[in-house]
């Protein structure tokens, strides 16, 4: 009897060792569409934006978006943990400094962001790779069909961001940013749409009592 109990017990086990890797395997299985998906629906939103010619793969490393605090400032995760990184090159209105109301347009480059939350993105870190503050200085791509597009530089393209070129010497992309900014300007998108918001050491929110 000793012996044909431990037997069953043994193929009990065995069989929800069994079930605890199909279940593993289904649930990696739906994470793995889940984030397929989340890359189609990218896709579908931001439309051909152009590739890049640029050998990401030496210059990247994968993560995912985990939160978004404004329109310059995320928090990923990938093979080193979480980190706290600040995009390059860009500046956006401020939403998250107390001593300062918020600004126009800052909230929707946000929610540009957001759109990218549990996706599968690359970073490329600065150089230096850290800010004074300690966080990580880089870009985001975003997967673009088969390619890959400068997410900092979009942000600039849309409207919702302005050129800074306070990062130096991170100023690998600086050229194309401005030229980017150029033609947000010449189509007034969005900051750009109220004449005299966009200042050098920011924006302007008084521009909207004129």
């Amino acid at each position: 009897m000793g012996n044909i109990a431990e037997e069953m017990e043994k193929e009990e086990k065995k069989l929800q060792e069994q079930e605890e890797k199909v279940e593993k395997e289904l649930e990696e299985e739906e994470n793995n569409k889940s984030i397929e998906d989340k890359n189609k629906e990218l896709e579908a939103e931001y439309g051909e934006l152009g590739t890049t010619e640029y050998d990401l793969e030496a210059i990247t490393e994968e993560v995912t978006l985990k939160s978004v605090t404004d329109g310059e400032t995320v928090v990923v995760e990938g093979d080193n943990g979480e980190e706290t990184v600040q995009l390059l090159l860009i500046d956006t209105p401020e939403i998250v400094d107390p001593s300062v109301d918020p600004q126009e347009f800052g909230s929707r480059a946000r929610s540009n962001l957001e759109n990218l939350l549990g996706a599968t993105l690359k970073l490329e870190r600065g150089n230096p790779e850290r800010n004074k503050n300690g966080h990580t200085l880089g870009y985001i791509w975003m997967k673009n069909g088969s390619e890959y597009v400068n997410f900092n530089k979009l942000l600039v393209q849309r409207g919702f961001a302005k050129v800074s070129n306070l990062s130096e010497p991170n100023t690998k992309y600086l050229d194309e940013f401005i030229e980017a900014e150029n033609e947000a300007k010449q189509e007034q998108l969005k900051i750009w749409s109220i004449e005299g918001y966009v200042t050098d050491d920011g924006f302007d929110m008084s521009v909207y009592g004129r």
